[in-house]
């Protein structure tokens, strides 16, 4: 003898599974007709590539000398305390 539940479909046995499914089948119907029908290319100038890449080139070089400047100046402030500390420390006589 079988009950009334357990001859119910699956999918009336599991609602919230059911009903997630389908919104995600819905989602995934609609991304697809939507986004079909745009197929354009894009074309890229080479020269405005080139030119972009010498721009880039050329402010990590920038980057690069900036960083180098400001690690020399701390060593030589570094250097300046030291030397102002060992002057201190040692009297001339």
């Amino acid at each position: 003898m079988t009950t009334l539940v357990s001859r119910r479909s699956w999918f009336l046995k599991h609602k919230v599974i059911t009903a997630v499914g389908a919104v995600l089948l819905l989602v995934t119907f609609t991304g697809i007709a939507s986004g079909s029908g745009n197929k354009s290319v894009t074309a890229v100038n080479v020269a405005d590539s080139s030119a972009t890449s010498a721009a880039l080139e050329k402010a990590a070089v920038d980057k690069a000398a900036i960083d180098r400047a400001a690690v020399d100046k701390a060593v030589a402030d570094k250097a300046a305390v030291d030397d102002a500390g060992r002057r201190r420390s040692h009297p001339p006589w």
